[in-house]
């Protein structure tokens, strides 16, 4: 996966597609993925994700003729979800407002100081007005995150997999490969996810009879440690758990492109509760996190998620026929076109760019 994460999930896609998680399948689901999140970066012109770093931008030069300080710093087109600090020429600015009125729900047009302050945003010495001003902060469309869990164990600062831990409705079932995800400061990025023992065993046997309709139950010890739309192996036969009821588990048996087949009471139970992970990601850095720390997940707007499973289906799809998906048969076959695309982009263009500008006044 790398250091840039997607905004929609590799298990995202293979549930919209109804496809088998097989290790054929991965690498094209993981390209759809990523395909459709450049595609969305490049058509809104902006990165929704946070990131943390230090952002250059010019200033106006120092000009004796006018005594009109500089209040407001456009900075498109970089998106300011919040600011640490601010200098200009080396000296400090303070009292930096984000604008229009701190919303949560978007990020910052522009930045402007409390007009009580002393600081402008004029660089007042000599020399070149360009990145002159210095904003270090998190950009970003949003930092919306959702609990999924806690780390199992310790994660040291080298070390690449990271174990949680899951409960009914929050979890590491929310948990999916290209998500970004944080601990303390430090942000990752999942690139896959492992089978682990979970500790627990069948309470009964599982024929390999399976009913289309209705959900294969099984008896667990603690159905607190099993969460709906997680995924678990019994014997090699990979099930999605559907809903967790005291301890059972309903489950769609066969998941995943894989054979269904009869178990034996007190048959292994795994989950894929361990990840893969790129460390310090989004301008951060990687750090030792004990036990039982929290772990939540940043969530991308619903209308780009949407839009980014709906391009990722598409490629996908095209890309499983070699681009020559037809519909219909004889006289009416025709080219698969995806018109329902245009919908799921309609949902998405107000979070385009428009009218970008980078300068103070």
């Amino acid at each position: 996966m790398g250091s840039r994460p997607a905004y929609c999930s590799r298990e995202a896609l293979a549930l919209a597609l109804d496809r088998a998680l097989n290790v054929y399948s991965i690498e094209g689901l993981d390209r759809a993925i990523h395909s459709a999140t450049d595609v969305i970066e490049q058509a809104f012109e902006r990165r929704f994700y946070p990131y943390h770093g230090t952002w250059y931008f010019d200033v106006p030069a120092d000009d004796t003729s006018t005594s009109t300080p500089s209040w407001k710093l456009y900075t498109d087109p970089v998106d300011f979800i919040s600011v640490d600090s601010a200098t200009v020429g080396g000296s400090a600015v303070s009292g930096i407002q984000l604008r229009p009125d701190n919303r949560t729900d978007r990020p910052a047009s522009w930045l402007e100081l409390d007009r009580a302050g002393a600081t402008t945003f004029r660089d007042g010495t000599s020399g070149t007005p360009q990145r002159r001003a210095a904003i270090v902060g998190t950009t970003g469309w949003w930092d919306e995150a959702k609990a999924c869990g806690a780390l199992a164990s310790t994660l040291a600062i080298g070390a690449d997999t990271a174990d949680l831990v899951t409960a009914p409705a929050i979890g590491v079932a929310q948990v999916g490969v290209g998500h970004l995800l944080r601990v303390g400061s430090e942000r990752l990025v999942v690139d896959d996810r492992l089978l682990v023992d979970t500790g627990e065993n069948l309470g009964a046997d599982l024929v390999s009879q399976v009913s289309a309709s209705i959900p294969t139950s099984i008896t667990v010890g603690d159905g607190t440690d099993y969460a709906a739309g997680e995924m678990i192996t019994v014997g090699g036969e990979v099930m999605l758990i559907q809903r967790v009821l005291s301890n059972t588990l309903f489950v769609r048996r066969g998941y995943a492109g894989t054979p269904v087949a009869s178990h034996a009471t007190g048959t292994d139970i795994y989950a894929y509760r361990r990840l893969l992970v790129t460390r310090g990601v989004a301008g951060t850095t990687a750090a030792e996190h004990a036990g039982a720390d929290p772990v939540t997940r940043w969530v991308p707007p619903y209308a780009i998620e949407a839009l980014a499973v709906a391009i990722a289906q598409e490629t996908a799809v095209q890309e499983g026929a070699a681009y020559a998906r037809t519909v219909g048969s004889d006289d009416n076959e025709r080219e698969a076109r995806a018109s329902g695309l245009a919908a799921a982009w309609k949902r998405a263009k107000p979070y385009s760019r428009k009218g970008a500008r980078t300068y103070a006044v």
